[in-house]
């Protein structure tokens, strides 16, 4: 299936003007799969019933106005097989280049918008609610007790991480930002159980996020236990910091825990749009790069040309210099068969039978590779004119 890409506005029409199982058998999809896509892409349908509704001439519910794009997601959806990930086709190179991304709102009314679905969030004093990413290191850490209770060898690699106070504090921390963002529509998943790192991801964009102490310098240094929620470092993987929250030296991470869910709703915002970004910016240098390579291409189309023009303007000098060659041999055997004729007139001589013979022989042989007799330089000139239709 060729990819076909709309808008959130396009689809919102398309499956609010005819009963989905026809608008996809349109778009050539299954109705349950656009639905899903739609549903995704947080795309009002109409209610079970609508078109029944509809058909019998009843009052039916009109169509909504378009919901807001959902945090760090595209506003195209696009079916098919993208060409993205695999060998990428020539840009067009006729066609304008790609406008640059607009994004529908500013990072301002994003934030307003972010805070509002947030609300007010608080970091709780135990995991008994904990969210599903949360709960994952709390299963693997319980394991990890049971293992070492039931072992007659404990290891230290199998002890539980994270029954330090401070630890048990970095979980709730991160427990109350995975609820936080998920208010806001964004997925929160377990990416690393080690450290651990979370990741928070909306449709398009992610980033990862952990809780770790302080990296602090001076005699102090190792009884500070003040805690910094980092967004865009791994652990042993990437040291790019996109945003970091620190302990305050009068206060706790605690009090601006509903910030920092905002901050990194916003900050998933941000990366998808910088992605946007770079791949336009990709995509302006692939543009260029293909109009290289046609550039590229069209000389080198131009030296073969020449080159063929050149080549057959030889072949031709080397075929007129042939015909002339043989024309001038094909002379010089009639002056010779001439010239025996006359020495034969005065001079005793083989008999006139044998000599007729012979003659004729020998003008047959000019003729033959005489280019003028034979006909042969028409050939040549039609040739030629064919080969100047060819190179046309």
């Amino acid at each position: 299936m060729a990819i076909k890409t709309f808008s959130r506005q396009q689809l919102l029409d398309l499956v609010w003007s005819a009963p989905m199982r026809s608008v996809a058998a349109e778009l050539g999809l299954s109705d349950v799969g656009l639905k899903k896509a739609v549903v995704k892409a947080g795309i009002p349908t109409p209610p079970q019933g609508h078109w029944n509704r509809a058909a019998a001439g009843k009052k039916a519910p009109p169509k909504p106005a378009l919901p807001p794009r959902k945090f760090g997601a595209s506003d195209q959806i696009q079916f098919g097989s993208s060409p993205w990930y695999n060998a990428q086709p020539d840009y067009p190179i006729d066609d304008p280049p790609p406008p640059a991304p607009e994004f529908d709102e500013s990072l301002e009314a994003i934030r307003r918008r972010a805070e509002k679905a947030v609300g007010k969030i608080a970091v709780a004093r135990d995991l008994k609610a904990a969210h599903p990413a949360i709960r994952q290191i709390l299963a693997d850490e319980a394991a990890r007790a049971e293992k070492v209770r039931t072992s007659r060898w404990p290891s230290s690699w199998d002890q539980p991480r994270f029954t330090a106070p401070l630890d048990q504090r970095r979980l709730r921390l991160l427990n109350a930002v995975c609820l936080g963002v998920a208010k806001a529509g964004l997925r929160a998943s377990l990416w690393g159980k080690e450290f651990p790192v979370i990741s928070i991801a909306g449709d398009d964009a992610s980033v990862p996020v952990i809780v770790q102490k302080m990296v602090m310098k001076g005699k102090n240094a190792e009884t500070d236990n003040r805690l910094s929620i980092i967004a865009g470092m791994i652990p042993d993987r990437s040291q790019e910091i996109l945003r970091r929250w620190d302990d305050p030296p009068e206060g706790r991470l605690e009090a601006l825990i509903t910030d920092v869910a905002v901050d990194l709703v916003v900050l998933v915002e941000e990366q998808f749009r910088a992605e946007r970004m770079r791949r336009h910016a990709w995509r302006l240098e692939h543009r260029e790069q293909c109009i290289e390579k046609a550039r590229l291409a069209r000389l080198e189309a131009e030296r073969k040309e020449r080159e063929r023009r050149e080549a057959l303007e030889q072949a031709r000098i080397d075929r007129l210099l042939h015909d002339a060659d043989q024309l001038q041999k094909a002379q010089l055997i009639r002056q010779y068969v001439a010239e025996v004729g006359r020495h034969l007139e005065s001079a005793p001589a083989p008999s006139a039978e044998a000599f007729k013979e012979w003659s004729g022989w020998a003008l047959a042989q000019a003729d033959r590779i005489d280019p003028v007799r034979n006909g042969s330089f028409l050939d040549r000139i039609e040739d030629e004119d064919l080969d100047d239709e060819k190179g046309a």
